[in-house]
């Protein structure tokens, strides 16, 4: 009969074991490394080196023979992500080599630094003024509420006199209010945000905030932040 184990005599599950060191592959010309309607266990990276010239067409998809993958390129990403059948079949052309990665070990890793990503907007979010006194749960939710946007240098990010929807907090760059034609600041400090009067006042814009530089930002749509802050 089974022995019964009580919680705090609990025997430790070893860890998980690491990804297998896998050597690359060769594969040969005319080989198909993928099918249509195969199912896909693996992504595959073609390596950089010093071997082959950087446009070199290792492989080409079947059913667009002008898509050629070449050294760095990777494909059966999305059959990994969603465990469905593969929609190409993808051919070498020549002498290659590629790595590939099982779907266990692929999604461990996207789980990892999906993780790391979280936990760092997180920590970001903790030195704005804005929520830096949140406690810690409804932090996290706020964190996973926000979206990320890049802004050209020259593009608006809001405009004056329009309604707003969005709170938005710079991670990165500079960006300018600008009010008649006038400057009336310069954002330049990671976790400085604006558009939150807007959202809780209902009132337009009363600035035109446009980006000087490259600017990351993270934004609140109305809904959320009413929901999360009131």
């Amino acid at each position: 009969p089974s022995a019964a184990v009580s919680p705090t005599n609990r025997p430790s599950m070893p860890p998980p074991p690491p990804p297998p060191s896998r050597p690359s592959a060769a594969v040969s010309p005319s080989h198909a490394t993928t099918s249509t309607a195969e199912a896909t266990r693996n992504l595959f990276l073609t390596p950089s080196n010093n071997e082959l010239p950087p446009d070199s067409p290792l492989a080409s998809r079947r059913d667009t023979p002008n898509d050629l993958l070449t050294t760095g390129n990777w494909f059966g990403e999305l059959a990994l992500l969603y465990e469905n059948l593969a929609t190409q079949t993808v051919t070498a052309n020549e002498a290659s080599k590629c790595f590939a990665i099982d779907r266990v070990h692929y999604k461990r890793i996207i789980a990892a630094a999906s993780e790391q990503r979280f936990q760092r907007r997180v920590a970001f979010l903790r030195t704005t003024a804005l929520l830096s006194q949140l406690p810690e749960a409804l932090l996290k939710q706020v964190a996973e509420a926000l979206e990320e946007r890049i802004f050209a240098p020259g593009e608006a990010i809001i405009q004056q006199d329009e309604v707003g929807d969005a709170l938005y907090i710079i991670q990165s760059g500079e960006a300018s209010a600008m009010r008649d034609g006038v400057e009336v600041h310069r954002f330049s400090v990671p976790g400085e945000y604006f558009g939150e009067k807007s959202l809780v006042k209902k009132e337009a814009r009363g600035a035109t905030i446009s980006a000087v530089t490259p600017v990351s930002v993270l934004y609140l749509m109305r809904a959320d932040f009413v929901a999360l802050l009131g």
